[in-house]
């Protein structure tokens, strides 16, 4: 499949990730339907913030809502999210960084990408999209706009959906390490892919999908890649690597319905 037909895949599958606390806005990520009922999945720190805490889910003031780049929002109730797997030897339980989430009203017939079954391969030619904060309107015009004004007043509601603003970027898997989890008190399998892809995404991508030539969806953004390195004042600053980091969304098949 060609490139512009997987970026028209990505515009059409991809959702910006509001989740509210009351009037105020908590987080923003990203998010991918991934079958015709609309439910997505998201990484799961949009919903929760970081760390992963699903005791937030249980706040009754939590409201999470969610549109395409050029859709209308609708509201969505937290599924299955940051599944927590118990392993003989760990202290903690592990915690994997995904989300699932179902719309709050029926939808029919919704754009998806299918999640691929397959084990992720290095060298795999890839494109990821998201709602980053990186992104700026032309000519940043929102900036300088004099708000004085009442016919700008009246217009800024035109302006609410281009912002935020879809992003799409190509890339490359760079390194990739598979995992077959079993949980010791469910004894659910957990398996899939962590991959870097050697290009980077900023804050509100998270959630956001990775597909392959194929137009498969083989990963979620969960976070930027960090170095450190050596300053003066900060031996060890942290600072972005340039690489984006992902898992694979198989690893939720057992939680997801495939309809």
């Amino acid at each position: 499949m060609d490139s512009i037909k997987l970026c028209k895949i990505l515009e059409e599958c991809t959702y910006v990730v509001v989740v509210f606390d009351k009037d105020e806005i908590v987080s923003t990520g990203s998010g991918v339907a991934i079958n015709r009922k609309g439910d997505l999945i998201t990484a799961a720190h949009v919903i929760t913030k970081l760390p992963v805490k699903k005791e937030n889910l249980k706040d009754p003031n939590l409201t999470v809502v969610a549109r395409t780049k050029t859709g209308r929002y609708a509201q969505y109730k937290p599924g299955v999210t940051g599944p927590a797997v118990h392993l003989k030897y760990f202290r903690n339980p592990l915690t994997i960084d995904l989300a699932i989430l179902k719309p709050s009203s029926p939808k029919e017939e919704v754009p998806f990408i299918p999640i691929s079954k397959k084990k992720v391969d290095v060298g795999t030619k890839v494109l990821m999209a998201g709602f980053p904060d990186e992104m700026e309107l032309p000519f940043s015009f929102d900036k300088i706009l004099d708000y004085r004004h009442p016919e700008v007043h009246s217009e800024l509601k035109k302006l609410a959906p281009l912002r935020p603003q879809l992003m799409l970027k190509s890339g490359m898997v760079g390194y990739q390490s598979g995992f077959i989890i079993s949980d010791t008190s469910t004894h659910i399998e957990l398996s899939g892919d962590i991959f870097y892809v050697d290009n980077a995404m900023h804050s509100g991508a998270s959630g956001g999908p990775i597909i392959n030539e194929q137009g498969e969806l083989i990963g979620i953004i969960t976070q930027r890649a960090i170095t450190a390195v050596p300053f003066e004042e900060s031996p060890e600053l942290k600072v972005p690597s340039g690489s984006a980091v992902a898992v694979s969304p198989r690893a939720m098949l057992p939680f997801i319905e495939e309809t």
